[in-house]
């Protein structure tokens, strides 16, 4: 038996969408500024934390300090033992606090909103922007951060602090530590997996599924995480001194974080794909070239977008040669694309062929108008029919299409009634 297998067409135009509409999208400048604004928000937001954490281990900030050190490389190269002990000296909450959290609520404003842009150009999703708006959504979800992340590092801490005890009451069973350390190890994986799947959710604006949201959140954290220990690959503990570490560290977060929002905002355009594939392969089936050309990504997309088997099952029709498909002056029901072989179209005493990849019919089912011409099949044809009511939800999708479309119609009444 033959294991020899072609990789689904529909799979290769699924990976098509979603990268030629993450580069028209120019999504790596959204991811750029996403960057930008989460690097100048995440500053305070981690001092908010830290700040959180010490007032509930004020008693032995010792056991911090070791996780934090232990946890986090930059730390390393700073002197964290004084910053913590200023921190310590303070008793309540003072003007370093209320400045924190100004702080925190003017970048997460701008950050917010950089993120947003980048959803709104994914999810072609128009929305008034209302600063005000965007300024309590983005302060809401940061504070709710930074109190998620303070339970999850109080409670590893708490847990840590059991396991260190020599003298334990109880024996805690070995799956439970596994389990446990786990847990510890991958809680800023398993944390970003469910930031990006409600983000998924409720950001879009397109209401997708929430399994596909959950399943583009993991793949993201799981990618993300791959990414982090390449990164950290780079880092040469032999090496290491005061000015490699902290600059070197530094590098490692910037290709971080940007890693961080390109995998974000890929996702989602794979999100958006998934929820709006036949919208999205027939806008790339209308605006081919009907014919080669010399340029090479046209001729990529005409491989690619050709032969869209999502549409076999339920739209495909086969017309033997001298078949006609319709004559002049009968009803126009449907547009026709051809899958392979060749149509001749008579019209004003003249024969037009038409290949593999042209559309036919548009004109009349748009104006809905009887037909001004007749079609047969030259050769065996296979065909994809669009009824009149699906061919206008297709081309309502976009906006490309619709100003082809236009573009064609004034072009056939400039030939149908000459000067």
């Amino acid at each position: 038996m033959k294991l020899k297998k072609k990789l689904s067409p529909t799979l290769i135009q699924y990976i098509g969408l979603s990268v030629s509409l993450f580069a028209q999208n120019d999504l790596f400048s959204y991811a750029a500024a996403g960057s930008f604004g989460f690097l100048c928000s995440i500053v305070p937001v981690i001092t908010m934390i830290f700040v959180i954490i010490i007032r509930f281990f004020h008693s032995s900030p010792d056991l911090l300090l070791d996780w934090v050190q232990n946890r986090i490389i930059l730390f390393e190269t700073i002197d964290l033992p004084t910053i913590l002990k200023s921190v310590l000296s303070v008793k309540k909450v003072g003007f370093f606090e209320i400045i924190l959290g100004i702080s925190i609520f003017w970048l997460a404003r701008r950050f917010f909103i950089y993120a947003m842009n980048g959803f709104r150009r994914i999810f072609r999703t128009q929305a008034e922007r209302k600063n005000l708006f965007f300024s309590l959504i983005g302060f809401a979800s940061e504070a709710g951060l930074i109190i998620i992340i303070s339970i999850i590092i109080s409670f590893v801490l708490f847990v840590l602090s059991i396991l260190r005890l020599k003298t334990i009451p109880f024996q805690i069973p070995a799956f439970l530590q596994h389990f446990g350390k786990f847990i510890v190890n991958f809680s800023p994986v398993i944390l970003i997996f469910i930031l990006l799947s409600v983000t998924y959710r409720f950001a879009s604006g397109t209401k997708p599924p929430l399994k596909l949201c959950i399943l583009a959140g993991a793949a993201s954290s799981v990618v993300y995480w791959i990414f982090t220990i390449f990164f950290h690959l780079f880092v040469k503990t032999s090496r290491y001194n005061v000015i490699y570490g902290v600059l070197s560290n530094i590098i490692i977060i910037l290709l971080s974080v940007y890693s961080f929002f390109i995998l974000m905002l890929f996702f989602a355009q794979v999100i958006f794909v998934c929820q709006f594939f036949e919208p999205l392969l027939f806008e790339q089936m209308y605006l081919l070239s009907c014919s080669k050309t010399d340029k090479l990504q046209e001729e990529i997309k005409r491989i690619i977008y050709l032969q869209p088997e999502v549409f076999f099952n339920s739209h495909l029709v086969e017309h033997n040669e001298n078949d006609t498909l319709f004559d002049i002056n009968d009803d126009s029901d449907c547009v026709y694309y051809i899958v392979s072989g060749t149509v001749s179209v008579f019209s004003n005493n003249h024969f037009e062929y038409l290949g593999t990849g042209s559309f036919f019919g548009e004109a009349e089912c748009v104006l809905h108008r009887k037909h001004s011409a007749k079609v047969s099949c030259y050769t065996d044809v296979k065909l994809i029919n669009f009824s009149e009511q699906e061919f206008q939800k297709l081309i309502a999708f976009s906006p490309e299409v619709n100003k082809t479309i236009l573009s064609r119609l004034a072009q056939q009444f400039s030939v149908e009634n000459p000067q």
